[in-house]
């Protein structure tokens, strides 16, 4: 196996009161934003959708 060492970007947003209900469980996180339907919302995350 080859390995590539390459930057990473991390990106990590806190927000002090707006999403602290929603709790440490992976399955109470509640979206605010529409899901990503077709490329032009989000076409890094579902390109290999099509």
């Amino acid at each position: 196996m080859q390995q590539h060492r390459v930057p990473v970007v991390v990106e990590v947003i806190l927000e002090r009161v707006t999403n602290i209900s929603m709790g440490t469980e992976i399955n109470a996180i509640n979206e605010f934003e529409e899901l990503a339907q077709n490329r032009a919302d989000a076409p890094t995350a579902i390109a290999l959708l099509d």
